[in-house]
């Protein structure tokens, strides 16, 4: 059972939900969870995704595989009024491009230990190659 599989089934049991339960809320068959919770289908799209976190009450963060990293931390959602549990499109498409090219997560990751004033730097820098790139 990979890490993200043993996660959806180990919070679908703590939450009491059936393979049923969770596949009609997810708008998938209850084959379809096992195999999410088998490690069977890695790929699921970003409405699965945004739709399973929603029932099983988790950041949908955690059902994106991140290469490099083995555990991601199991942290459910503080409460129904204090945050939307829904994820914004903007920040799946930042969750599929480092899943799609795992060299960003490489620079996100080293990004996150600079400065404000180095990480402002490096943004220029981005901005210079894309600009000479596109003949700007």
């Amino acid at each position: 059972m990979c890490e993200i599989g043993k996660k959806i089934f180990l919070r679908r049991k703590e939450l009491g939900l059936t393979l049923e339960q969770v596949g009609n809320a997810v708008g998938v068959g209850k084959s379809t969870v096992r195999r999410w919770e088998n490690g069977m289908i890695k790929n699921m799209g970003r409405d699965k995704i945004a739709a399973l976190a929603r029932v099983l009450q988790i950041n949908p963060v955690e059902l994106v595989p991140f290469p490099g990293f083995d555990e991601v931390p199991f942290t459910p959602w503080p409460g129904d009024e204090e945050i939307d549990k829904t994820i914004t499109r903007k920040e799946l498409d930042y969750l599929e491009a480092l899943h799609q090219n795992p060299r960003l997560g490489m620079l996100f990751d080293r990004s996150r230990k600079m400065s404000k004033d180095d990480v402002d730097f490096m943004l220029q820098m981005a901005d210079r190659i894309l600009k000479e790139r596109d003949g700007e």
